[in-house]
């Protein structure tokens, strides 16, 4: 679809349009995963057992068997983002009183981050219908439903009105996220916790890229580390007993291919907190 056509059928019809865009990519992600997920089901999944997260800091989180947003393997492996797993270990220990995941897809974070912590309230946000009616059969499976919201369109609006207290926003919306996540509008930005999968333009010579921007709107008020994905040699290391006799280093490798186009940064914003001085 060009792009022309493409904006003025999501401007006429938005709904319509996501749905159409849903479907047209789940068939693609079918085409494209189907085969490993069998494979992947049959070696770790025998007969009739319901799919779980095998490793990680969900481990245990059962999981669905259908076709997700990209490939479902490396969710099921629990190696998905490891770039990140530290971070999201230590949720629980931040003591977050509300998180919110922007992109949410099937609910892999939302879902695993409200059993990783039981106190605070997730909402999740995806333009994606049939995400979202995934992400709401994940919290069922899971026993969180009551805990994890699902929602489509994140406004500024709405996003500055859910940060209240110690928050944690989880973002990754495909390029959006220069357009949402800006102080500017969303001024409650600057007191909450940020993960953000940063995804580049094509842009001119001379122009910042969006790592950069991004960063440079919250320097003042977080301290920023970046995150670069890396191969998956050391999960495989780490977990040969998990995957030797089942498959083959080089089946598990593929099932952990997370088909990124490239190298994927992310951005890990905590912001200052003025520290609270104990009375004399």
């Amino acid at each position: 679809m060009k792009p022309q056509i493409r904006r003025f059928a999501q401007t006429l019809s938005p709904e319509l349009f996501h749905w159409c865009r849903s479907v047209h990519l789940r068939k693609r992600f079918r085409r494209q995963f189907s085969f490993d997920q069998r494979l992947f089901r049959e070696a770790f999944y025998p007969g009739n057992r319901t799919p779980e997260v095998l490793t990680g800091p969900f481990r245990g989180m059962f999981y669905l068997d259908e076709t997700v947003w990209g490939p479902i393997t490396p969710k099921w492996a629990g190696a998905y983002e490891l770039e990140l797993e530290d971070i999201i270990d230590d949720i629980a220990r931040h003591g977050y009183g509300r998180i919110v995941n922007i992109g949410c897809a099937e609910g892999y974070y939302a879902v695993g981050l409200a059993l990783l912590d039981h106190k605070p309230e997730v909402f999740a946000f995806d333009l994606d219908p049939i995400a979202r009616r995934q992400a709401r059969r994940l919290a069922r499976l899971n026993g969180v439903p009551e805990r994890v919201r699902v929602f489509g369109e994140c406004t500024h609006f709405k996003l500055n009105e859910l940060i209240t207290g110690k928050t944690f926003v989880v973002c990754d919306i495909e390029g959006h996220e220069l357009v949402l996540l800006d102080p500017a509008k969303v001024p409650g930005l600057k007191n909450a916790d940020l993960l953000i999968e940063v995804h580049e333009e094509s842009v001119s010579a001379g122009i910042q890229r969006v790592e950069e921007r991004i960063a440079g709107r919250f320097a003042g008020s977080h301290s920023i580390e970046c995150r670069v994905s890396h191969d998956r040699e050391i999960w495989i290391r780490e977990h040969e007993l998990l995957w030797q006799g089942r498959v083959s280093r080089e089946r598990m490798l593929k099932s952990l291919d997370e088909a990124r186009s490239g190298s994927q940064v992310w951005l890990w914003a905590r912001a200052r907190r003025p520290s609270v001085l104990s009375p004399k």
